[in-house]
């Protein structure tokens, strides 16, 4: 099926909105990556930031009438470009050493189960990757200061607040001692043959530990394991949820007096499908009022990440500012999300801006509950 250039993907897509430039519109990366593909272009600077300033956030796909899926003809076309430096450092890296910030994610687990708390690479330092945004510019430096994340690692407060509301709820889980990035980011960056590869690795290592259900705290990693693996990877069987719907399905109800809006992640709304979940979970807290913004659920607005705030830090900051002022015209002091890329992106904004408001994931909105 071949795209008829009506450019009603133009209309949805939060870059071409922000900077009205038909190069950095959905219309002409998917001409840009067919042409790649059929050998009629050349790999140029130019198709390059075509394709690596797309957020791969799928708010094209709704718009388009032939129903083309515009992310994965995107990353199509980023696996025959040429590629950002800053890539090739994080492929190394995820390759290497498991991590895209070329450390280990190390966890101690006591317990055996066939339930894996599969926690992912960016979670346990949002706050660590907020402080470093502004330097995304000059990357190698930033690379430099993201390889002392090791010291930032014992500080994982947040991942042991959520694996607490899990086992509260009756959860029993274990970790994986050297937990493996789940590769979502080689496939996005478009090395493509790299990431069949690697999540072959992946795989094993979840058969030997016996692993029958997956409990992923990230929206990249659920998407991966829910969506990419069974795709190729021929023998996939295990379950995957995601933690919103690993809450809902357990969580009865809390009490907590707060104001909030929340933020619908992209690869949860529009990639998975998740936008109940979250807004059953809220409403199950008693005192809490959920406002919602103007764009919500299947139609929320990207809040800039999914890699373009690496190749690309300008752009990424733009259209994360104009989701951020949308999030805080609804008056609500707390904003509520379920993505560590998503919560570094609005930190960033609010910082940098002098904005005020608090930034919480709903698990520890749900943990605060129940107290």
């Amino acid at each position: 099926m071949k795209c008829s250039l009506c450019g009603y993907c133009e209309i949805a897509c939060p870059i071409f909105i922000t900077y009205r430039d038909n190069i950095l519109g959905p219309r002409w990366r998917v001409q840009g990556a067919v042409m790649l593909k059929n050998r009629e272009l050349d790999p140029t600077d130019r198709i390059k930031k075509s394709l690596y300033t797309c957020l791969t956030c799928a708010s094209c796909v709704d718009k388009c009438p032939l129903n083309l899926n515009i992310p994965e003809i995107v990353i199509e076309g980023r696996s025959l470009s040429t590629k950002p430096p800053q890539s090739e450092i994080i492929r190394r890296n995820v390759l290497r050493h498991g991590n895209p910030f070329g450390v280990k994610n190390s966890f101690k687990s006591k317990k055996e189960s066939e339930t894996l708390l599969f926690v992912g690479c960016l979670y346990p330092v949002v706050d660590q990757i907020t402080l470093g945004l502004d330097l995304f510019a000059r990357f190698d430096f930033l690379l430099r200061v993201f390889q002392r994340i090791p010291i930032f690692w014992k500080k994982m407060d947040g991942i042991t607040k959520i694996a607490k509301l899990l086992e509260v709820l009756g959860y029993e889980f274990t970790f994986l001692e050297r937990e493996p990035c789940c590769g979502e980011i080689l496939y996005n960056m478009g090395y493509l043959e790299d990431f069949k590869s690697y999540i072959q690795g992946v795989h094993e290592v979840l058969k030997r530990k016996r692993i029958k259900r997956i409990i992923a705290f990230s929206p990249f990693c659920a998407y991966a394991f829910k969506k990419l693996y069974p795709k190729f990877i021929d023998d996939w069987d295990i379950e995957v949820l995601t933690l919103v719907e690993a809450i809902n399905l357990r969580f009865e109800g809390g009490k907590l007096s707060l104001r909030v809006t929340y933020h619908d992640p992209c690869y949860y709304a529009r990639h998975l499908g998740i936008t109940e979940e979250p807004r059953e979970i809220l409403k199950k807290i008693e005192g809490l009022e959920l406002i919602e913004p103007e764009h919500h659920k299947k139609k929320t607005l990207c809040v800039g990440d999914g890699g373009l705030e690496l190749y690309y830090p300008k752009v990424a900051y733009d259209v994360a500012k104009r989701r951020v002022k949308e999030l805080l015209s609804t008056g609500a002091p707390v904003i509520v999300t379920q993505c560590p890329a998503c919560m570094a992106m609005i930190k960033w904004v609010l910082k940098r801006e002098g904005w005020k408001a608090d930034v919480r994931d709903i698990g520890k909105i749900v943990l605060e509950s129940l107290k």
